[in-house]
């Protein structure tokens, strides 16, 4: 493992679905209260790109922002958010997202992508691209094939893999230049 993710891979951290990046501002703090797979790839793409995301940014978000642009398959590089999800919701053009008045999306159980990963790169061992996540199958911050995470019965499909936007482009977002 490269010195970059070491850091976000030991058995310190434990899984917290509240642990996402509004509640968690530090690796201190994701081991004393726990992360979330959002937390974990707020880090992972600042330490990949040195881009901070915006805090309010979680999975539904990020799945559809326009400063994160699709990626395809052949091209997926390290720091690539990589979206898992249940195929039984079904992907709709029609979800309205309902917030409460903390920000917490309140419908998210209607959206299909309930996960993301960050990829790391390839596997010596597998064809298969290697992604880190937060896994509450697992109880903590895990970097596994992309294969072993659809087996995960919550996570059975690949909805998406998706980049900063201003990787690709010459000029960002006013979004994401703040």
């Amino acid at each position: 493992m490269n010195r970059l993710l070491a850091p976000y891979f030991s058995s310190e951290f434990v899984y917290n679905f509240a642990g996402d990046p509004r509640n968690v501002k530090s690796k201190d703090e994701a081991v004393k209260i726990g992360n979330n797979c959002e937390w974990l790839a707020h880090e992972l793409v600042r330490e990949f790109t040195g881009h901070v995301l915006p805090s309010d940014l979680l999975s539904y978000e990020m799945a559809t922002c326009p400063d994160l642009i699709n990626v395809s398959g052949s091209r997926v590089e390290p720091g690539d958010l990589v979206f898992f999800g249940d195929p039984s919701i079904g992907l709709s053009n029609e979800f309205s997202p309902r917030y409460d008045s903390s920000g917490n999306l309140t419908n998210w159980q209607e959206w299909p992508v309930n996960h993301v990963g960050v990829a790391t790169g390839r596997s010596k061992w597998h064809k298969d691209y290697l992604v880190a996540h937060a896994s509450a199958a697992h109880g903590t911050n895990i970097i596994e094939p992309l294969s072993a995470i659809t087996r995960i019965p919550s996570y059975p499909k690949v909805y998406g893999v998706r980049r900063l936007r201003l990787l690709s482009a010459p000029e960002p977002s006013a979004a994401l230049a703040a």
